[in-house]
C-alpha cells in the first residue's frame, strides 16, 4: 500500500465512526499516538489523517486536542436514518482492540498452518 493512502484510510474509518455515532459531537479523537499504534503507522501519517478530517471541517483542532465538530452529521448505509447508534465510543476501548487484533493475528497464524498442513497433503497423494 502506498504511503499516500495510508492517512486517506485512517480518515476514512474515523469518518465512518463518526457517521455511525461511534465518535459523537464535542467527543476528542484519539490522538495521533493511538492512531498511529493502532493502525500501524508513522505518528507524521496519523496526523495527515486528522489534517484530512479537519479539511472536511469533521473535527477541530484545540490545545488539547482534535474534537468532532457538532455540525458533523452524516449518515452512511448501515444507518441512513440518522438513529440511534448500535455502539457508542464507550463500547470499545484500547484493551478491548489490542485482544481482537490479537485473537486475529492468531487466527491468522492458524489458517497458515492448516494451509501449509492441507497442501503438504496434496504434494503426497
Amino acid at each position: 500500500m502506498p504511503d499516500t493512502d495510508q492517512p486517506r484510510i485512517i480518515a476514512h474509518t474515523l469518518r465512518e465512526q463518526i457517521a455511525l455515532g461511534e465518535l459523537c459531537p464535542g467527543q476528542k479523537l484519539p490522538d495521533d499516538r493511538t492512531l498511529a499504534r493502532r493502525f500501524a503507522v508513522s505518528r507524521t501519517t496519523a496526523h495527515r489523517a486528522i489534517r484530512l478530517l479537519q479539511d472536511e471541517d469533521l473535527v477541530h483542532a484545540a490545545h488539547d486536542g482534535a474534537f468532532v465538530n457538532d455540525a458533523a452529521n452524516l449518515s452512511t448505509p448501515a444507518n441512513p436514518s440518522g438513529s440511534e447508534p448500535r455502539y457508542t465510543a464507550t463500547t470499545i476501548t484500547d484493551t478491548a482492540l489490542d485482544r481482537l487484533y490479537a485473537e486475529l493475528y492468531q487466527l491468522r497464524r492458524q489458517n497458515r498452518v492448516y494451509r501449509t498442513a492441507s497442501d503438504r497433503g496434496r504434494e503426497s497423494a
